[in-house]
C-alpha cells in the first residue's frame, strides 16, 4: 500500500520496531488521495531510519573484533552518515513545519541552525515554537558534530587500551570515539594530558529518545494539519 510510506524507508531492512509515530500517522491518510503531506511522513521516516541504519552498521562493526584496527577506521566512516543523518532528521522537519505553517521560508532558510525559523515560529505561533524549543540545543550539537565530521575532519575513532596495542590488540582493548570534535592525531600525540574517550554509539545512547520525541512531535502536526 502506497500509504504505508514507512516501507520505503530502511525500516523494512532493520530488525526491531517501527516508531509508533509513523504507524499511527497511516490512519490519517486515506487510501484514495496522494497528498505531499505523505512524502513530508516518508522524509522523515525515512531519515529517522537512516540512523537507526548507521547505528546497527556501527554494532556489527563493534561486535566483529577480527581486527580492531580495520573496525576502527570503519566504525569513523559510518559515524561521518550517522552525524549527516541526524541533521538530516532535524531537515525534514523543518521543511514538514514551512510547509504545513505556510512560513514561507526559502530552502537554505529552512534549517533549525538559522535564526530565521525561530523567529518567524515565534511570531506565527507561540505553541508551536514552544514544541520545538525543546529540540533547539540538540539541533545545535548536532549541527556542530556534523560540521566537523562532514567539513573538517572524520570522528577520531581509535583502539584504547593498557600500553602498546601492538600488531594484534587484545581483549583488553576497545575502539573508543575521542571525545572532542576536529581532533587530529598529530595534535593529539603533542598532547601530555590523555584525551577523553566515549563509546562510538555514545552520542546516539545520548540523542536516540529525543530523536524520537522529535519524530513524534512532526508526526502529530501532520496528522493535525489533516
Amino acid at each position: 500500500n502506497m500509504h504505508f510510506f514507512y516501507n520505503r524507508s530502511a525500516f523494512r531492512l532493520l530488525v526491531g520496531e517501527i516508531p509508533n509515530c509513523f504507524i499511527a500517522l497511516v490512519l490519517y491518510f486515506s487510501p484514495n488521495n496522494s497528498i505531499f503531506e505523505i512524502d513530508l511522513a516518508e522524509n522523515i521516516c525515512r531519515r529517522m531510519a537512516d540512523i537507526e541504519y548507521y547505528v546497527s552498521e556501527i554494532r556489527v562493526v563493534l561486535k566483529q573484533r577480527r581486527n580492531l584496527w580495520d573496525e576502527a577506521i570503519l566504525a569513523g566512516t559510518l559515524l561521518v552518515s550517522y552525524y549527516m543523518a541526524c541533521k538530516s532528521l532535524f531537515d525534514s522537519v523543518a521543511i514538514t513545519l514551512n510547509y504545513i505553517y505556510k512560513l514561507n521560508l526559502s530552502e537554505k532558510e529552512q534549517d533549525f541552525s538559522k535564526e530565521k525559523i525561530w523567529k518567524i515560529l515565534k511570531l506565527m505561533n507561540e505553541g508551536v515554537f514552544n514544541n520545538y524549543s525543546k529540540f533547539k540545543n540538540l539541533n545545535y550539537e548536532i549541527r556542530d558534530w556534523r560540521d566537523t565530521a562532514v567539513h573538517r575532519v572524520t570522528p577520531f575513532v581509535i583502539v584504547v587500551g593498557p600500553g602498546n596495542p601492538g600488531v594484534i590488540p587484545g581483549k583488553k582493548f576497545d575502539i573508543k570515539l575521542v571525545a572532542e570534535r576536529g581532533a587530529y592525531m598529530n595534535a593529539l600525540v603533542k598532547r601530555k594530558n590523555k584525551p577523553k574517550f566515549f563509546n562510538p554509539l555514545y552520542h546516539h545512547s545520548k540523542w536516540r529518545k529525543s530523536l524520537l520525541k522529535l519524530c513524534e512531535q512532526a508526526c502529530e502536526d501532520i496528522g493535525n494539519s489533516l
